[in-house]
Formats: structure tokens, C-alpha cells, sequence
């Protein structure tokens, strides 16, 4: 049985809503990379921290490489490292 649809703009909503519905689909499905992580929190020295561990082994954590880091300004952060204090542009390179 074949049904034969006359009215156009009826047609196109139906075949707008499918291009729609299965935009937001593909839009919505996990990167093969995205992973959700198990929380540790940890005491030392009276200051509490937060431990992120992911579950997807396929992902990797990049270590803290500054003590503290400041806001940008001027295209520079202020980092802290140890007791040293310095600068760091976009791409991390470390300016003293």
C-alpha cells in the first residue's frame, strides 16, 4: 500500500522535525574520549583536597604543574612554583 501525501508543508514539517530530532541525537552522544571520574578527597597538613581519577582508561590526567596560578592580564599569569614566583603566557611557556 502506498500512501501518497499531497500537502507539502505537512511533508516538509515531518522531514524538518526527523532532520531535527536526529541532529540533537548525534549532538547528544558521548565522545568516545568523555569519561566520568571517581572523587577522592584527601586531608594533609589540615588542607583539604580533591582527587580526580577518570574511569575511562583511555583518558589520561594532566598533574598540576603550578603551586598557584593568578588571573590572566595582558596576555600573562602570575604562577607559583615551589617559592619562586613567575609569568605564563597562552601557551603555558613559563616567562621570568
Amino acid at each position: 500500500m502506498i500512501v501518497r501525501i499531497d500537502n507539502k508543508p505537512f511533508l516538509k514539517t515531518v522531514l524538518l522535525s526527523y532532520f531535527i530530532f536526529f541532529a540533537c541525537i548525534s549532538a547528544l552522544a558521548a565522545h568516545p574520549c568523555s569519561t566520568e571520574f571517581k572523587i577522592d578527597t584527601v586531608e594533609q597538613d589540615g588542607i583539604g583536597s580533591i582527587h580526580l581519577t577518570p574511569t575511562n582508561p583511555n583518558v589520561s590526567v594532566i598533574q598540576p604543574q603550578f603551586n598557584r596560578v593568578g588571573k590572566f592580564s595582558g596576555g600573562l599569569a602570575p604562577v607559583q612554583v615551589g617559592d619562586k614566583w613567575g609569568y605564563i603566557d597562552f601557551t603555558k611557556c613559563s616567562l621570568e
